[in-house]
């Protein structure tokens, strides 16, 4: 589990009844490998990847000629879906080396925003760097999308689905900005934008691309992550007989469901329905919670080991 807090410290738990394996501050941001044991740490002025067996510092990377690592204020260092390569400020390293292979142009939004979104898309052939899409084959820019000027992306663990959303702090709460967007993976072209009330925090999708969950943040209250279930299809040709299931599953949780979100994806998502399943507070350090309710849901790890990370 990683959550990271508003005083830019991390760490790193085997359970969340154990002590810490690793403890850190100055932290940007920060995730895990794909599929190996590390951790790709980005702080103010480098980028740190570290083995999560032994807490140890695997290599430091950070561009000589840049005066901050960290140009963008929101950005996000993360591993190729291989880990053999990490992204991080426009700057895509080789880990193994390390050396610098390639540096993405820099483009400037048109809003003047400071967000940025560092991502590898899940078939490692596209990274996204703030709005542009680049392909990793050529080095060649392929298209620009403006839904990721001021917001951070998140792909589904399939690549098929990008979402979109702001990343809001707690000060942000007057923020007007209160929706997330949903993107087709492929052509990134607009699905849906789901609406809300609440400022989106974070997102974190599961492996099996069923569940969302939302971290939530309001002006006087802690922090809420909220599940959402998603894509579900229906399969009455005039969805009726789906509609009475789905009223009957509302009935029973209570009437809590995203109204906003359903109708949303029901028009605009191969007619899916988003469902809240479970809400859950978190104290205000919490604020960037969704790797909580990951375990909580059971995402990750080897069914037959509950300590897993």
């Amino acid at each position: 589990v990683l959550p990271t807090d508003k005083h830019s410290n991390y760490a790193v738990w085997r359970g969340l009844d154990a002590p810490a394996l690793l403890r850190g501050e100055d932290c940007v941001e920060a995730h895990f490998g794909n599929i190996s044991q590390r951790m790709v740490v980005a702080e103010d002025l480098l980028t740190r990847v570290l083995d999560l067996p032994t807490g140890a510092e695997v290599c430091t990377l950070r561009d000589p000629s840049a005066r901050s690592s960290l140009n963008y204020a929101l950005n996000t260092a993360c591993f190729s879906p291989l880990d053999d390569m990490v992204l991080s400020d426009g700057v895509l390293y080789d880990p193994r080396m390390p050396v610098i292979v390639h540096k993405f142009d820099k483009l400037t939004s048109s809003d003047g925003s400071e967000g940025a979104t560092s991502l590898f898309h899940p078939s490692g052939l596209d990274v996204l760097v703030r709005n542009a899409v680049w392909d990793l084959r050529t080095l060649k820019l392929r298209m620009l999308v403006p839904q990721l000027e001021s917001d951070r992306g998140l792909f589904s663990a399939s690549g098929e689905v990008l979402y979109c959303y702001r990343g809001a702090t707690r000060s942000d709460y007057t923020m007007p900005a209160r929706r997330f967007t949903v993107l087709d993976g492929n052509d990134y072209s607009e699905i849906t934008t789901v609406e809300d009330t609440r400022l989106v925090m974070h997102m974190a999708a599961d492996p099996m691309d069923t569940c969302l969950a939302v971290v939530d943040a309001a002006e006087h209250a802690d922090s809420a992550v909220r599940l959402l279930e998603i894509g579900r299809p229906r399969l009455g040709e005039d969805g009726s007989e789906d509609e009475e299931e789905e009223a009957d599953d509302d009935d029973d949780d209570g009437g809590s469901s995203d109204d906003g979100g359903s109708a949303a994806m029901s028009a605009g998502w191969d007619q899916a329905t988003w469902e809240l399943v479970s809400d859950a507070e978190f104290d205000e350090d919490d604020e960037d919670a969704a790797a909580l309710i990951a375990q909580q849901a059971g995402w990750g790890g080897d069914d037959d080991d509950d300590d897993d990370d």
